[in-house]
């Protein structure tokens, strides 16, 4: 029967009814769209976590392994591990260093995995919209270490202010200081892949540390990089908004420089990997990505074997607390076995 035909009165019950099934159905639905399940750790012995919440220091002394002086992160964007592999420099750049065959993104979309790799802990997304979290980072333990460890954040586009820019994005914005060779040059900058930004102790006391990409080489030049890095690469660059042969075009170009100087690259552990999938239709699992650790001190897998294990971001983040004596952050990077593999 059309509801047109039905009584005036069984008419309103019906569109009462229709409108609270509605309300009921939005009710229902998650804070977290397009959030898959971790895939499973790689779990040994727990690690002796900090709080929660600030005062982000640790009562329990690690000796540091001190494989590398400093790790620099480049993070990209959105690509399946199958279609990655199959392009010549990726390819060649697997075969340069320690490929993982078995690494997996940790959930979708993408600021939880951004969030992950600097908090140890799973954070709640909803499209990707940022907010302000009260816990605490790789960034505080760095701080807090009796040696004053140093990190930044080198984002492609950031307006390089002296207060937090906290906007979504900065797209195709012109700013007086960003000139290279005296041209003024536009990015696609997206605060979501700058994680650093959703500290509040970030926003409160440590903005100098996020960082516009150019500081990287000038200071690689001074001999000033920090202890951790993460390169943000604009929407471009990173693939987000292009493809896998521009990001790889755009990494060559970065990484050329930094492989050339022996004095980095003896020093330096250089991650490359991407913050999730496109499509979860991997046969390896869901969420399974291209990453590939590089420098002199890691054997050279080559690309079809690579390293066995299940790996995620939270190992990453794990073996690079372990690097420089430092407790871990939350129930993931805690729960996470130590990458120790791939060592010369």
């Amino acid at each position: 029967m059309y509801m047109s035909s039905l009584p005036r009165w069984d008419f309103f019950w019906c569109r009462a009814l229709l409108g609270l099934a509605i309300m009921l159905c939005v009710g229902c639905v998650p804070k977290r769209l397009d959030y898959y399940p971790t895939p499973p750790a790689a779990e040994s012995r727990i690690y002796p976590s900090v709080k929660t919440e600030p005062p982000c220091q640790c009562s329990t002394r690690y000796l540091s392994t001190n494989r590398f002086k400093r790790v620099l992160i480049v993070v990209l964007e959105n690509k399946n591990y199958a279609e990655v592999i199959k392009n010549p420099y990726f390819r060649d750049l697997a075969q340069s260093g320690a490929h993982f065959t078995n690494f997996h993104g940790l959930v979708h979309p993408s600021y939880s995995n951004y969030m992950a790799m600097i908090a140890g802990t799973e954070v709640e997304s909803h499209h990707d919209v940022q907010q302000t979290y009260d816990i605490c980072s790789i960034g505080d333990l760095l701080s807090a270490k009796e040696t004053n460890l140093r990190w930044k954040n080198y984002a492609e586009g950031y307006p390089g202010t002296t207060t937090c820019f906290l906007e979504d994005r900065f797209v195709e914005a012109f700013v007086d200081d960003q000139k290279i060779d005296g041209q003024k040059t536009a990015y696609h900058y997206a605060r979501k892949h700058v994680p650093f930004l959703s500290l509040a102790s970030v926003q409160k006391n440590d903005c100098r540390n996020v960082v516009n990409a150019r500081e990287f080489e000038r200071d690689r030049l001074a001999g000033t990089l920090p202890e951790f890095a993460l390169f943000t690469p604009d929407m471009d660059n990173d693939a987000h908004d292009t493809d896998i042969p521009t990001a790889a075009k755009w990494l060559q170009g970065f990484l050329g420089p930094l492989q050339k100087d022996k004095a980095f690259w003896q020093e330096t552990l250089t991650i490359v990997t991407f913050d999730e999938s496109d499509t979860d239709d991997s046969p390896d699992g869901p969420n399974h990505i291209y990453t590939v650790f590089l420098g002199d001190m890691v054997k050279k897998s080559g690309a079809d074997k690579g390293i066995a294990g299940n790996y995620n971001h939270y190992n990453v983040l794990r073996t690079i607390e372990e690097n420089f004596g430092l407790c871990s952050l939350g129930s993931g990077d805690g729960g996470a076995r130590p990458i120790d593999n791939i060592w010369r």
